[in-house]
């Protein structure tokens, strides 16, 4: 259930915090990760020219779908289509392929760029990563660094909320390296 509706994005509630998206008339246009607070999340998704440009309020689908997935139930993201008209030729390759790591899986940033048909683009992949303007849909926080760490994530509460996201998935730390 949304807490706020404003068009052209929805502000709601999660058990993580704050959430916020919109969508376009080609998809999901945005998808905040949770913040602390609601003035924050309304503050950053605010902030988004593509948003207060061409943004639409969401369905209740899109809402209803990721306060379950922050509550922790295992819920099917892929087929929400996505807006891509405003992200790089590159950036659509590697958020193509982040969309097939499954849930409670991981993949170095690396591995990432190399079954993305870029060997030699592991940072490239993670400014990528970086620019995701659809997390969880695009599962930014599935990849992670080469030696197992963290790495890299700068949604909502960092690396703090990147762990949390991994721990619901059921994916196993010791201290602050996932145990592959």
């Amino acid at each position: 259930m949304r807490e706020k509706k404003n068009d052209p994005f929805s502000v709601f509630k999660t058990d993580l915090g704050w959430a916020a998206v919109s969508s376009s008339a080609d998809g999901l246009l945005y998808s905040l990760l949770p913040r602390d607070s609601f003035d924050d999340a309304v503050s950053m998704i605010s902030s988004i020219a593509s948003v207060m440009e061409r943004g639409l309020e969401p369905s209740l689908e899109i809402c209803d779908l990721l306060i379950e997935y922050y509550r922790g139930g295992d819920v099917d993201l892929t087929h929400i289509p996505l807006d891509l008209s405003e992200v790089s030729t590159f950036s659509k390759k590697i958020y193509r392929e982040a969309m097939k790591i499954g849930r409670g899986e991981v993949i170095s940033y690396g591995d990432l760029a190399l079954i993305s048909e870029s060997p030699n683009a592991a940072r490239a992949v993670g400014g990528a990563m970086a620019r995701n303007p659809f997390a969880p849909f695009v599962p930014c926080h599935r990849v992670i660094g080469k030696d197992g760490g963290l790495c890299g994530f700068g949604g909502g509460n960092g690396l703090s909320l990147k762990k949390k996201l991994l721990e619901i998935e059921g994916v196993r730390f010791r201290g602050e390296k996932v145990l592959v």
